[in-house]
């Protein structure tokens, strides 16, 4: 048997079932045991050409795994192929898609926001193209016969949220492949996501030679237990339970009541600091939407707190686009109007909206622009007109967002300007005959992966995300934020599905949570406002 792995987890390493259906709450170690089932597959089944393939669903959740990789599969990294869903699709497209009607070259991969902006006669691959589009390239006898052997063992994590054409990808490649499936049902928080609900375990289970494993429901994230108890309470809508009063107790909780969204950011100030003083060092701050996040993030700028907002990998993406079209205008390889709608989706990609942003319609020409943003962008074309070193071009491309006087998606431009910049820099000091070609290749292919998940958030101590987006992920210290009228859909009181994404965030944190409220929280957690203390910690 493994160190430090409970019979339950060993058990997953052990099996030889052709599908087992792995269950376990949040911070088991489902991952881990997975990661050392899938080395045992490598060491004492697979054929020396063999890898095994780790499917998850986002960016983070890659990150994550490949951080718990290392030491688990120290000397067979390359054996494990790590990746998303998207980024499974996406690959086979690129490597096979001219078995299945897409050409001897794809057509560019583009994201939601440049989706909206398109003309639809223009070809791209959308986001929504990948799944289906990687089944057809799959259903072709040619490529099948080349992947059917290549992966004897498939990963799934995160399970419960696989949609139809997940599921008819997973299933695609098995038999000859086993399936290890992780899962856990009350972190089921797509359910609005055509396709996904519990009857895909059903139907897992239902597969011949499944086996179903329940791991022992123990937190790795937090030994203790405090918290994940708490959360569970908290999950079956029992507020009055003894966990969370022992939580709150033992200062593993605080509960902020009264705080609007305006004043959020120096009362967040106020949590960090204090955490910080209790040793803790990495923060997520939690909030419903992607809107409001953003809107948290520069609050929290301007309150002092330095912080990275999560979950725009589409901005990051669109930005480096933006520089490459800039790029090539100086040196007259396209029309001042193609930065300008770059510039335009990238508002698109920030500003998440039912409706295109005002912003991104006058960038694109569709709206009339305020006097002083037309001047803006006028002397930003007349210096790269007659720009003629290519340093300076770099300079004023990686700098069009400033120059323009916009204060958000500014974490998302700075660190794509630094890998555009050195990207450009490194090129043109290679060779000065196609360096600008090279760079829009290289850039190019860089935004296709952030925008399929093979490339992770940007790192920092604190970390403003949307709720859907913190399963995953830990901290030492977490925040959650509720502000007054949100809306949670159409869930009623016992809020089902709501209160799973409430368990999901509340388990995040090794060490604290603090939960901040305003003045009439959501019914969702109202009911905490009786534990309020009106300070930091309890």
């Amino acid at each position: 048997m493994l160190p430090n792995l409970t019979d339950s987890q060993q058990a997953i390493v052990d099996s030889d079932d052709p599908t087992l259906i792995a269950y376990g709450g949040a911070g088991t170690g489902k991952t881990t045991a997975a990661l050392y089932a899938a080395r045992a597959e490598i060491e004492q089944r697979a054929a020396e050409h063999q890898k095994v393939l780790f499917l998850t669903f986002s960016r983070t959740a890659v990150a994550q795994i490949l951080d718990r990789a290392g030491p688990v599969l120290k000397g067979l990294d390359d054996r494990v192929e790590i990746m998303t869903f998207h980024g499974f699709a996406y690959r086979m497209i690129m490597d096979f898609g001219q078995y299945a009607g897409f050409g001897p070259a794809p057509p560019p991969l583009v994201g939601e926001a440049a989706a909206r902006l398109m003309d639809d006669s223009q070809p791209a691959l959308r986001l929504d193209d990948l799944l289906p589009g990687c089944l057809r390239v799959l259903k072709n006898g040619f490529v099948k016969s080349l992947l059917v052997e290549r992966w004897p063992m498939i990963i799934c994590d995160e399970f419960q949220d696989t949609g139809d054409d997940h599921w008819r990808l997973i299933e695609f490649l098995a038999p000859p492949a086993r399936l290890v499936l992780l899962a856990d049902p009350n972190q089921l928080i797509y359910g609005f996501v055509p396709g996904v609900g519990a009857h895909r375990l059903a139907a897992a289970e239902g597969r011949h030679g499944s086996r179903v494993l329940e791991l022992q429901p123990a937190s790795y994230r937090d030994p203790s237990q405090i918290l994940p108890a708490a959360a569970a309470a908290i999950r079956r809508r029992e507020f009055l339970a003894t966990e969370v009063a022992h939580a709150i107790e033992r200062s593993r909780m605080a509960i902020l009541s009264g705080v609007s969204f305006e004043d959020c950011g120096p009362r967040i100030d106020e949590a960090i600091a204090d955490r910080r003083r209790q040793g803790d060092a990495s923060f997520g701050v939690y909030i419903h939407g992607n809107g409001p996040a953003a809107d948290l993030s520069a609050q929290l700028t301007s309150a002092g707190v330095n912080n990275v907002a999560v979950g725009f990998p589409e901005a990051y993406g669109q930005a480096l686009s933006v520089m490459v079209e800039c790029l090539r205008f100086t040196n007259s390889l396209c029309a001042w109007e193609h930065v300008e709608f770059q510039l335009g989706v990238l508002a698109t990609s920030l500003i998440r909206s039912k409706d295109l942003p005002p912003l991104a319609r006058m960038l694109c020409g569709d709206k009339p622009r305020p006097s002083a943003l037309d001047e803006r962008l006028a002397n930003i074309e007349n210096e790269c007109n007659i720009c003629q070193d290519p340093t300076n071009a770099i300079d004023l491309a990686a700098g069009i967002w400033t120059r323009l006087g916009l204060t958000f998606g500014n974490q998302q431009w700075d660190r794509a300007a630094r890998m555009f910049t050195a990207t450009a820099t490194g090129l043109f000091n290679r060779t000065n005959q196609s360096w600008i070609d090279d760079t829009k290749v290289a850039l190019d292919q860089a935004e296709a992966h952030s925008l399929v998940g093979s490339i992770e958030d940007a790192r920092g101590s604190v970390q403003v995300m949307n709720l859907h987006q913190t399963k995953g992920r830990e901290a030492d210290a977490t925040i959650l934020v509720f502000r007054d009228g949100e809306y949670f859909g159409r869930d009623l009181e016992p809020y089902e599905e709501s209160s799973r994404l409430l368990y999901v965030a509340l388990t995040r944190a090794r060490n604290h949570v603090t939960i901040v409220l305003g003045e009439e929280p959501h019914p969702l957690v109202q009911p905490l406002r009786q534990y309020a203390t009106g300070s930091a910690s309890p």
